[in-house]
């Protein structure tokens, strides 16, 4: 199966900005995503074991792996899975992205507490080079908000999930296509377990690129709002690409 890469979407917003020249792409890391299951939270049980969870139990938005992104300055479809994380610049314009992953806790039970949080995700498509910083954090959003994606842009739902308090990590450049595992520090357990106890449907984490500030965001041009089109139109090619 084909993917498109980060440096093709940049093509798609140099068209939609109507740049003279080819549009630069700042640092990203995990740009893209698929309805495939990859995208996991496996759970270390104090009974011994292990619990899978994924994306794709339970979708708030049916037929929808619950993941995705934010962004402050650009608009997107409920539709659309990529979970891209970093900034593209496009000439004097910079496009600003945080992911997020939720994941269903059904069938969960507070007799046998959870010890280890490991998120698992693939880095599809990655821009720049040696070690990409990339935090996980908490998220305070409902997840029936967070998942309305059609929402976008929203910087307060952006920064909400820049919080990194599970953690930092560097992702290798080279590791594109890669399964990658990210084991998550004791906010992660604490607040899980703590979900769990509440007996809250779902759980959510945020990832950011840790060397980004918190954004106002300005109005934007009218060619440039089709820039978020782009990217959506990427995770339904990909969905349709996967059905064939």
């Amino acid at each position: 199966m084909r993917r498109l890469t980060i440096s093709a979407i940049a093509g798609l917003a140099a068209l939609a900005a109507g740049a003279a020249k080819p549009a630069q792409a700042d640092q990203f890391v995990f740009g893209g995503g698929a309805d495939d299951g990859k995208e996991t939270l496996t759970l270390g049980l104090s009974l011994g074991g292990t619990v899978v969870l994924n994306t794709e139990t339970n979708e708030i938005n049916p037929g929808v792996a619950n993941q995705g992104w934010w962004s402050p300055t650009d608009g997107t479809i409920n539709t659309n899975t990529n979970y891209i994380t970093g900034n593209f610049v496009v000439g004097s314009t910079s496009f600003y992205f945080n992911d997020f992953f939720t994941f269903s806790l059904a069938g969960l039970s507070t007799t046998d507490s959870v010890v280890s949080v490991t998120l698992g995700l693939n880095s599809y498509s990655q821009n720049g080079s040696g070690t990409l910083p990339f935090d996980v954090g908490s998220v305070s959003i409902d997840p029936d908000v967070l998942n309305a994606k059609i929402n976008n842009p929203s910087a307060t739902i952006y920064d909400a999930l820049a919080l990194g308090n599970y953690g930092s990590f560097g992702v290798d450049s080279t590791d594109v296509d890669t399964l990658l595992s990210f084991a998550l520090n004791a906010n992660a357990v604490n607040d899980i377990n703590t979900a769990i106890g509440a007996g809250d449907p779902y759980f959510s984490v945020g990832g950011t690129d840790n060397v980004q500030e918190k954004v106002t965001p300005v109005p934007e041009p009218a060619s440039l709002a089709l820039f978020g089109t782009a990217l959506a139109g990427l995770g339904l090619l990909r969905r349709r690409k996967r059905a064939a």
